[in-house]
């Protein structure tokens, strides 16, 4: 492609352009799926073509590409082959990992037999590598290939002269009414919140999105290593005011919160450079305003130039700006932290995060519960010859005196044999729309046992399946297949008899019939003011089954075999026999 592009001179916008067309298969969905996401975080287009080139290496080729090519090249020994074919294969590596040779210093250390040839480009390769050396700090090489054997440690020879030594440690008991006056109990894990109402987003400020997953600040138990788990958090004076520290070197900026800046009254300032901080989600916060903050530190008096963001981890945050002005000297095992003001060294040691409870002034007072006794205990107070009061409560159904209209009556009294207590002792009339049960050709019938009951639970169900012979909705039957009937109990107390069909569903031919949409039959009554319902008793019960059909809904008991003469529930075509009805 680069000489393809070379002989007809074309600028960097064709030439990406002509490349993202000749690209097919799974090269096509990623460039996609880049584009895209270009798009979603409102950054500029790719256009050049080492851009678009890089994109791709870093997609198809692994990390380890060059690293292994220089590896393989460092292995590679002559042997038993030929001279040219060993210069061939040098040659080979050298072209495919792009080495420039430059010229040898004259005072460097011989080479060995083995390396001749080699050894000079070896080294040039290691600058342009991205391997790095923890030992000597070269690149090019790991520690396992260092040629550097032995292990350098300069020491100055300049004496270090005794400075006075100041060590801030502030007092706990003092800093306990700060946390009750500025916000909430500190034992929580806590993160930068996100501005949702108050920030438009939509708003570019063309500068890239900065990532920010910290975890600031974290409660930790009562053990003897908390300062290891911990990040260094103080208090200190900024004005009047005592306020929270974090001295984080993750955090790239400088912050302080909205809180600190009205409490304080800080005169606030536009940011040269505005930027966004989003969160792990879509969540951002736009940070387009700084102010100068006020610290101290015993004999240190500044002033902090400091981003304002919404946060509630704590009231400062020092980051690399101020750690990098005062070359600040971390100890680890300590958690604390040295600077050089004045010529004193000033250390400040970390406080530890406070305790659950300690914020905590007065609880607040439980809430009284049910007072209840113990039938003894009731007894026994009743027997000292007490005043007992006994408190029933009944629900009284809410009747109605309104009289009704005449048009109604006359409307319920002309229709009254449709709106039966009960259904009627006998069958529904053979209807034009029937329930029909059509089996897959060469299905298995299915032929279960009964299910295991008490002698209460069988007797409930045989008083309903006696209710239901004597009705007719069901008969006694000599079907082939069969399938179980149980008791399941309703929310009053009750039972109800339910026949597990799943047997008879599994080889029973589904029919598509459309079930009306919700919304489409909201849409139906819009600008209606009058509105009426009807809402059907046992509704299948009032479907016959299709003539022949009848034996495929046999169901067992311990008793004996009955199938439906009405449809019932459970199976998987009901609901759209009984919609064909309905409409």
């Amino acid at each position: 492609m680069d000489k393809f592009f070379d002989y007809y001179h074309w600028v960097e916008n064709k030439k990406v352009r002509y490349a993202r067309m000749k690209l097919i298969g799974r090269a096509d969905l990623f460039w996609d799926d880049l584009e895209d996401s270009i798009k979603r975080r409102h950054e500029p287009p790719i256009t050049d073509w080492l851009e678009m080139k890089g994109a791709l290496s870093r997609n198809y080729l692994p990390s380890t590409y060059r690293s292994s090519l220089l590896e393989e090249w460092d292995r590679l020994r002559q042997g038993t082959a030929p001279v040219a074919e060993y210069i061939e294969k040098f040659k080979e590596f050298k072209r495919r990992i792009r080495i420039v040779e430059e010229k040898v210093n004259p005072n460097s250390t011989p080479i060995e037999k083995e390396d001749k040839g080699k050894c000079v480009v070896n080294e040039l390769s290691r600058l342009g590598s991205r391997l790095q050396c923890f030992k000597c700090n070269g690149v090019g090489h790991i520690v396992a290939r260092c040629p550097s054997r032995t292990l350098v440690i300069q020491e100055g020879d300049e004496k270090v002269e005794d400075v006075e030594e100041l060590v801030y440690d502030p007092n706990v008991e003092e800093t306990q009414d700060v946390k009750a006056e500025w916000e909430d109990d500190p034992s929580y894990l806590a993160c930068i919140r996100a501005i949702s109402p108050q920030v438009d987003d939509s708003k570019n400020f063309g500068v890239p999105r900065v990532n920010v997953v910290r975890c600031a600040l974290a409660e930790q138990r009562d053990t003897d290593d908390w300062q290891r788990s911990t990040i260094f958090q103080t208090y200190t004076k900024c004005g009047d005011k005592t306020c929270k520290v974090i001295i984080d070197s993750g955090s790239c900026i400088n912050a302080v919160s909205f809180n600190v800046v009205s409490r304080l009254g800080l005169k606030l300032t536009p940011h040269p450079n505005p930027y966004k901080v989003s969160w792990v989600d879509t969540s951002s916060i736009v940070i387009k305003e700084r102010c100068v903050v006020p610290l101290q530190f015993l004999t240190y008096k500044t002033e902090i130039s400091c981003d304002v963001i919404s946060m509630d981890v704590g009231h400062i945050i020092l980051g690399r700006p101020w750690l990098y002005d005062l070359d600040v000297t971390f100890h680890g095992r300590s958690n604390s932290c040295s600077f050089m003001f004045e010529g004193k060294k000033i250390v400040l040691n970390p406080l530890k995060p406070k305790p659950i409870g300690m914020s905590k002034k007065t609880e607040a007072p439980k809430a009284k519960g049910l007072n209840i006794i113990s039938p003894r205990a009731f007894e026994r107070v009743a027997i000292q010859e007490s005043i007992v009061f006994v408190l029933v409560a009944r629900e009284l159904r809410g009747e109605t005196s309104e009289e009704q209209p005449k048009e109604v009556r006359l409307v319920l009294q002309e229709f009254k044999d449709v709106f039966p207590e009960e259904l009627p002792d006998y069958l529904p009339p053979m209807r034009d729309i029937q329930h029909a049960i059509d089996f897959v050709p060469g299905a298995a019938l299915p032929n279960l046992p009964h299910y295991r009951m008490s002698p209460a639970e069988h007797a409930e169900l045989q008083r309903q399946v006696e209710e239901l012979l004597r009705k007719g909705f069901v008969c006694e039957s000599m079907s082939p297949c069969a399938v179980l009937a149980l008791l399941t109990p309703k929310k009053d107390g009750t039972w109800r008899m339910c026949v597990d069909s799943r047997a008879i569903n599994k080889i029973t031919v589904k029919y598509r019939f459309p079930i009306p949409r919700l919304d489409d039959m909201l849409d139906m009554m819009a600008g209606a003011m009058i509105f009426s319902k009807i809402n059907l008793k046992s509704g299948y019960h009032q479907i016959r089954v299709r003539s022949g059909d009848e034996w495929k809904t046999a169901f067992k008991t311990k008793d004996g075999l009955y199938e439906w003469m009405v449809m019932p529930f459970g199976l998987s075509n009901a609901p759209s026999t009984f919609m064909r009805v309905m409409t």
